[in-house]
């Protein structure tokens, strides 16, 4: 799971350019999805699944070598990740959730490239008054490696997120949209896994996701087409990078 093209992938997975024309109906009463898994057309990308208990909460995200686990307890959530194929934790944290059900702070251990590379983490959140993140600081090593992600907003629609490293600007990303609504109310961008404690999710489908270097060139970018139901979910989405890769995601709902 933790390869460039699954991490590019989840930085778009709601991202699309255009509708097909087929597709234009939608009744006065469509009905409610979650998404609980995607497959993919690259053999390098495990098909993965997600699942939620009875308050519409992420619980579960799994895929052939990760388990990611949330539990819930009041104000509190536990975040572990499990690597099937060393049979080692690699993160264990826990939060804090406000009264919205929103993260507010977490603190705990990874150990993603071997589990002597143990690092502390604490991270903190903060959202404006519409629900949305605007900044994330990561305390890596009792403050040998701070991160600052800082993100910003247009008519409900992440629209930029700033990186820094201790200070300095490391790199940047931008999102233009279309006119296509989001219906799938689960964040990817704010946390290690699909959740739906990190504050509103956008408001319409991007049209393209474009990473920038801290000098302003462009670093890579990624182009998105869906397909859509007759409710308006997507039911397959084609990427298409600059370095000419392409990947086609297909959604499952329940």
């Amino acid at each position: 799971m933790k390869n460039i093209l699954l991490a590019a992938m989840l930085l778009s997975l709601f991202a699309a350019c255009k509708k097909d024309k087929d597709d234009d109906f939608t009744p006065q009463n469509p009905p409610v999805y979650k998404i609980v898994g995607f497959t993919y057309d690259n053999p390098d990308v495990d098909a993965e699944t997600i699942s939620y208990d009875a308050q519409g909460r992420v619980v579960k995200v799994e895929d052939k070598s990760e388990r990611i686990t949330v539990e819930y307890n009041g104000n509190n959530v536990k975040v572990k990740e499990w690597r099937k194929d060393e049979n080692r934790e690699v993160y264990n944290v826990s939060g804090v959730l406000n009264a919205q059900g929103r993260l507010t702070s977490i603190a705990g251990t990874s150990s993603y490239s071997s589990p002597e590379a143990l690092q502390t983490i604490l991270t903190s959140y903060e959202y404006n008054a519409d629900g949305f993140v605007t900044k994330r600081i990561d305390n890596r090593d009792n403050g040998t490696h701070i991160y600052e992600y800082r993100y910003a907003y247009t008519s409900g629609n992440l629209t930029e997120r700033k990186v820094y490293k201790n200070g300095v600007l490391e790199y940047y990303a931008q999102w233009t949209y279309g006119n296509d609504d989001d219906p799938i109310d689960v964040n990817f961008e704010y946390f290690n896994c699909a959740n739906t404690f990190t504050g509103k999710h956008n408001a319409k489908l991007p049209v393209k996701y474009t990473s920038f270097n801290s000098n302003g060139t462009v670093n890579w970018w990624v182009d998105f087409v869906y397909t859509f139901d007759q409710y308006g979910y997507p039911k397959t989405c084609k990427n298409a990078y600059s370095n000419g890769d392409k990947l086609t995601v297909t959604y499952k709902y329940d």
